[in-house]
């Protein structure tokens, strides 16, 4: 927790000068940004997963960034945070039992400190059974990939300084959704504990704990003046898939681009209104959501239980990807689901003041009902994602690294959406869909 106090501290003292597009706004220089997203997609973010203590580190930095900014709690009671419930799983390390066995020696090993779950396989006794040794840095080119059950219990040794390891510190926990306890369980063994040679083992796992997991949206408003009822909506997922096997040796998914872009994206936004003392007429609600990797489901607990009627949402920005164009397509942005409202043609406006030119997408149309924003379509907000990217090889990947963001672009493509902000939050007439959006928006299935 120091270390987001620290990165909070450092962004309070950002200063600079400012003009009246923002250009030279601290909050919208490339330099700036990429020390946001630098923060948030660090491997010590372990990918951010649903639910994780990565994952509630990263709220608390949002919530204090979102301090900085000078916006108000949205949450209940004075919070920062939109929490909702869901039912999970939860095993406690102190409850694991694991003897090993080889013709070369055994080892008692204990439960949190020499051995953790990696994947439980469910409520088990077994003895002497015969299980696999892997080792962390070759497991995933082994065949050790997400997804992939094994009919052995597989030890896998690894340091402890390793992510794999510090990320199933404490408790383990998962969505009762996620959970699966078919297959043989899978144990992280903190190497140099294992005897030599051919391992069987005695192991025990006790029956998972049935938990609520609270988990967070995190809310700021902005108050505006003459229509502060109504209010402008921007968002993101600050989520992503956290950390797996992978046959490259980096376990972590970073999630840069998808979407610490569009995460940092909302923080620097609230952050250029602030240091430009900009003023709209309708209010503005920054979000960021928790569990859209898992299938949206921060943003339906957000749609389904939101501080403020949703009637009173004017428009949703929904942000998604938007750092990684194709070369000779810098300064490019598209929208999902263009077709189906004004929205477009009114943050056009905005984008083209900031020299960002609006393109189509061919995936467009099929990816509106594939991010968050379809959580407030469905109950008929008008809401759309921008993006300014593609779906690179990177996606869902380790690979998805901040060093491959194309930061003067994503800078760029930030300003354009704060001019289509200002538009939103000034303009008298609220966007509206048309007859084939009212159509999209009334049947709630949901593509992904």
């Amino acid at each position: 927790m120091k270390s987001i106090q620290m990165c909070a501290a450092a962004f309070l003292l950002l200063n600079g000068q400012v003009d009246v597009q923002g250009q030279q706004q601290t909050a919208l220089r490339p330099e700036s940004v990429e020390s946001t997203l630098r923060y948030l997609a660090s491997d010590a973010m372990a990918g951010r997963d649903t639910p994780s203590l990565q994952q509630e580190e990263a709220a608390v930095y949002i919530a204090r960034r979102f301090a900085a900014a000078g916006l108000k709690p949205g949450g209940k009671n004075g919070s920062w945070f939109h929490i909702y419930e869901l039912d999970g799983k939860e095993w406690d390390p102190e409850g694991l039992r694991l003897s090993v066995h080889s013709a070369r020696g055994k080892a008692k090993l204990e439960g949190g400190k020499d051995f953790r779950l990696w994947r439980a396989g469910g409520e088990l006794q077994m003895k002497g059974v015969e299980a696999v040794r892997l080792d962390a840095s070759t497991a995933g080119s082994k065949g050790l990939m997400p997804g992939r059950r094994s009919k052995a219990p597989i030890l896998i040794e690894v340091g402890e300084e390793s992510p794999l390891w510090k990320g199933r510190v404490g408790a383990w926990q998962s969505l009762s959704r996620r959970f699966r306890s078919r297959g043989a369980p899978w144990l992280l063994v903190r190497r140099g504990v294992l005897p030599k040679g051919e391992l069987s083992i005695d192991l025990t796992i006790p029956k998972p704990k049935d938990v609520r997991l609270k988990l967070k949206n995190v809310v700021g408003l902005l108050k505006g003046g003459k229509r502060s009822s109504e209010y402008v909506l921007v968002s993101s997922h600050y989520d992503h898939i956290g950390i797996a096997f992978n046959a490259g040796g980096d376990f972590i998914n970073n999630g840069a681009d998808d979407d610490g872009t569009g995460t940092t994206a909302v923080m620097h936004l609230a952050d250029s209104l602030k240091e430009s003392g900009t003023k709209l007429d309708r209010s503005v609600a920054f979000v960021c959501f928790s569990g859209e990797e898992k299938g949206l489901l921060g943003s339906n607990a957000f749609a389904e239980t939101p501080p403020f009627p949703l009637k009173n949402v004017a428009v949703n920005i929904n942000i998604e990807m938007i750092g990684r164009p194709k070369a000779g397509e810098e300064n490019q942005a598209w929208v999902t689901g263009r077709s189906l409202s004004d929205f477009e043609s009114i943050v056009t406006e905005g984008l083209k003041a900031a020299a960002v030119k609006m393109v189509t997408s061919k995936m467009g149309e099929r990816l509106f009902r594939a991010s968050d924003n379809y959580s407030l379509a469905s109950r008929g907000v008008v809401a759309h994602s921008i993006s300014a990217g593609y779906m690179h090889p990177d996606y869902h990947r380790p690979t998805d690294e901040v060093d491959r963001i194309d930061f003067v672009h994503m800078t760029q493509i930030i300003r354009g959406i704060r001019e289509g902000l200002i538009l939103f939050g000034n303009r008298e007439k609220r966007p509206a869909y048309n007859e084939a959006g009212k159509k999209a928006t009334t049947n709630r299935r949901r593509r992904r």
